[in-house]
Formats: structure tokens, C-alpha cells, sequence
């Protein structure tokens, strides 16, 4: 088709030429300026012959343009239905997308809940462990001043009865001279002995309560120090303060 329509138009352009050049060279009249004598036959000819070209060559590009015009139609619905395609294809992306986010928020709120329901568990349960160490370091506390507080008063009572019994002593001695005087130095010797036990009673009972209260500071050193990394474990990575060390634990419970 296309070869045959070439031929036609190239039949058409070169008889319109011969048309062309025949006017052209024809000869002109004597003073008519661009009037010209031609041959009416030849003339005739070229028409004829341009006019029997003319309508196969206007069918066959009404063909042609036919046929264009199916192409571009065929190519406009492929183009439809790659962009409907195409428009099916990120619906579903965009579906699975949304529910891959949709999944993933869930699990993420369902981790989170799990996580805060065992941290306020686990607080609970260092809640209560600090509370029953907190008690039980009280009661050795209460424990250890009352120990202390027996010890003193049994030191204090025994230091009473031997001066009560040294008083006695010296008062039964006294009846003459001599005898006051050795009274009076054995009495003396008695009080001194008397005192230097109560001294030593004294000595030994505070010495007594320092160790008492020495190994109960170290428990509740050890406790406080076992609180603050249950403390540290639960709130993550916060500094924890070293429990204060006391220079002169007697004077703090006022000894």
C-alpha cells in the first residue's frame, strides 16, 4: 500500500511539473506581459492525467491515515490497561504495605504493654523486698539498742551492789582506831577494786555495744547497698549513690 501510494504521488508531482514546465516555456504574447500561448490538448492531458491521480492518491492516504489512526487507538487502549494495570499493581503494594504497617504497630503495642506490665511487676517485687528489708533491718536495729540498754543496766546494777557492798564493808570495820584506819584502807583498796571493775565493766560493755553496733552497721550497709542496685537495675542506668560511711558510729547512736 504504502509503495503504491508513493508511485501515485510521485506520478502526481511529476506530471504537475510537466504542467509546470509546459506553461513556462510556452510563448508569450507581444506585448500581454505574462500572457502565453499553450497548446489546449497538452494542457488538457496534464489535467486529465492530474485528475485521475488525484482520487486513488486521496484514498490511499485516507487509508493510511486510517490505518495511523487504528495504531494510535491500539496504543492508547494498551496504554489504558498498562496504566490500569499499573494503577492495580500500587493499589495492592499500597494495601500489603499498609497492612505489613498495620501488623507491625500491633505487635509493637502489643511488646509494649507486655514490657510495662512486667515493669510495674518487677517494681512491685522491689517494692516489697525493700519494705520486708527495710523491716527486718529495723527489728535488728530495735533488737541490738535493746541488747545494748540490758548490758548497760546489768553493768550499772552489778557496779551498785559491789560499791553498796564495799560501803557495808567499811562501816562494819570501823570500831576502833586501828581498825578504822585499816578499815578505812581496806575500804579505800575495795572502792578502787570496786571501781577499777566497773572501769573494766564499762570498757567491756561499751567495746561489747561497738561491736554489736559495728556488725549491725555493716548489714545494714549491705542491705542499703543491695536496695540501690535493685534501685539501679529497675531505672536503668542512673548513678548509684555509695551508702555514707560514718566516722564515729557511737556518736551517731548517741553513745
Amino acid at each position: 500500500m504504502e509503495n503504491r501510494s508513493d508511485t501515485r504521488l510521485e506520478r502526481l508531482k511529476h506530471t504537475i511539473d510537466g504542467l509546470d514546465n509546459t506553461i513556462e516555456n510556452a510563448p508569450k504574447y507581444f506585448f500581454s506581459g505574462e500572457k502565453r500561448i499553450v497548446d489546449y490538448n497538452s494542457i488538457k492531458g496534464f489535467c486529465q492525467e492530474i485528475l485521475d491521480l488525484i482520487p486513488n492518491t486521496i484514498v490511499e492516504a485516507q487509508n493510511v491515515l486510517s490505518e495511523e489512526k487504528g495504531i494510535i487507538s491500539e496504543a492508547k487502549t494498551y496504554a489504558e490497561s498498562l496504566k490500569r494495570e499499573s494503577i492495580e499493581i500500587r493499589n495492592a503494594v499500597e494495601a500489603e504495605a499498609n497492612k505489613i504497617k498495620s501488623d507491625a504497630e500491633n505487635k509493637a503495642n502489643q511488646m509494649i504493654s507486655e514490657a510495662e506490665r512486667k515493669y510495674s511487676a518487677t517494681l512491685a517485687k522491689a517494692d516489697d523486698e525493700a519494705k520486708a528489708k527495710h523491716e527486718a533491718a529495723e527489728a535488728e536495729l530495735m533488737k541490738a539498742n535493746k541488747d545494748a540498754e540490758d548490758i548497760v543496766a546489768d553493768a550499772q546494777h552489778y557496779a551498785n551492789e559491789i560499791v553498796h557492798n564495799a560501803e557495808n564493808d567499811a562501816k562494819n570495820l570501823v570500831s576502833e582506831t586501828e581498825v578504822l584506819k585499816q578499815a578505812n584502807i581496806e575500804a579505800k583498796n575495795i572502792i578502787n577494786n570496786a571501781q577499777e571493775q566497773i572501769d573494766d565493766m564499762y570498757y567491756d560493755t561499751h567495746k561489747h555495744i561497738d561491736e554489736v553496733l559495728t556488725e549491725l552497721e555493716n548489714i545494714l550497709r549491705d542491705k542499703l547497698s543491695s536496695i540501690q542496685l535493685t534501685k539501679a537495675q529497675i531505672l536503668g542506668n542512673e548513678e548509684v549513690e555509695p551508702p555514707r560511711k560514718y566516722d564515729n558510729f557511737d556518736d551517731n547512736m548517741g553513745f
